[in-house]
């Protein structure tokens, strides 16, 4: 396993990739795509998956920067669960469904060590704690197929989640780029 790792030497700021150690990742992940018995119009689908992954530590050149180390971005338990029905509405076709998912707690970044400058300060990473989403969808296209409305909303508890971070502490950077947050969007369709 290799780290992206920064630091400033002679007051110049670079960036270098570390042999880390050696990395086990073991998992297991659940699908199903089911509809109702005997009827197209109820569907059901969804995810469930678990994640361990190991690292053995290491630290090449023994500036304690590099001796934390984790899998990023990897979170031990994921799912997903989602609802969709169509069926006939006013002489029209209607389609519509609801979403959640689940993602653990995750490490954002890699920090093991002191503060740079600041002797005592543990180097800390940046986590994500678990949270949920939420999306659902509408959709009717008018008999004729020349009209169809739409809306369809993500995120709907207007969770805050991180989904990538970076801490530079050399040049007193320490940044984090969030999901997007809840998003409506309704549509009009007219085909001429």
């Amino acid at each position: 396993m290799q780290v992206s790792t920064f630091t400033t030497v002679g007051g110049q700021f670079f960036g270098q990739f570390l042999n880390a150690g050696d990395a086990t990742l073991k998992g297991v992940e659940l699908e199903f795509d089911a509809t109702s018995v005997g009827s197209t119009w109820f569907g059901l689908s969804g995810q469930l998956s678990y994640l361990d992954t190991d690292v053995e530590p290491l630290d090449n050149n023994k500036d304690g920067f590099v001796d934390t180390q984790v899998i990023t971005n990897a979170p031990r338990w994921t799912a997903a669960l989602r609802a969709t029905a169509r069926f006939s509405l006013f002489r029209g076709a209607f389609a519509g469904g609801v979403g959640y998912s689940y993602r653990d707690d995750s490490t954002l970044t890699n920090e093991g060590g002191q503060y740079p400058g600041r002797p005592g300060t543990p180097l800390l990473p940046i986590m994500q704690p678990s949270f949920s989403l939420w999306e659902a969808y509408a959709s009717w296209l008018a008999p004729g197929g020349r009209l169809r409305l739409a809306v369809n909303a993500k995120n709907l508890s207007d969770e805050a989640y991180l989904t990538n971070g970076y801490n530079i502490p050399s040049l007193g950077i320490l940044q984090g780029s969030y999901g997007p947050p809840r998003k409506v969007l309704a549509t009009i369709e007219y085909k001429f």
